[in-house]
């Protein structure tokens, strides 16, 4: 269902840019944010699916990790048999823009990932592989081609105060 408000009468309309339009009533102003649907989030590497909405369940077998935003700003917990979708589990990394979870199953068992470097230092890979950045079960992954800085700005911090790695698949 979709609903369209109109503007009360005498309220001017100032700005209209993506989730944000603001009008003028009399002397006041008035912003409004969001947006009825969440946003995609072209930024999450790998190998995410989409498995729930803000206000839903993300429900899954096992144990696995699972990202919470939109628009490119995702917080991330690994969690075990799923988890609420909400503000309250995760944060509000994007406040006033609809959020959506992703979910990610974590490397395998540690026989399979390799360690490529320490954190702040590069890692370098042959062709194109997965990598997962983390510690202490908390992984963040990317698909990297060649070479990728082992840090919290490539891969977002999936455990704050703890020193990370990289693994490479």
């Amino acid at each position: 269902m979709n609903v369209r408000l109109s503007p009360a009468a005498g309220a001017v309309l100032e700005s209209a840019t993506g989730t944000e339009t603001t009008y003028t009533v009399g002397s006041g102003t008035w912003r409004f944010t969001g947006s009825l649907t969440p946003a995609s989030s072209t930024s999450l590497p790998g190998t995410w699916s989409q498995c729930a909405t803000e206000t839903g369940t993300c429900s899954f077998a096992g144990t696995g990790t699972v990202a919470f935003g939109a628009q490119g700003k995702d917080n991330y917990a690994t969690v075990t048999g799923g988890t609420a979708c909400s503000n309250t589990v995760f944060g509000d990394p994007d406040e006033g823009v609809s959020k959506a979870c992703y979910a990610e199953a974590p490397p395998p068992v540690a026989t399979t990932w390799t360690p490529c470097s320490v954190e702040t230092v590069s890692c370098v890979v042959n062709g194109t592989r997965e990598v997962a950045f983390g510690a202490d079960g908390r992984y963040a992954y990317g698909t990297v081609t060649g070479t990728t800085a082992c840090d919290d700005a490539v891969f977002s911090d999936p455990d704050p105060g703890q020193v990370k790695a990289c693994y490479v698949q």
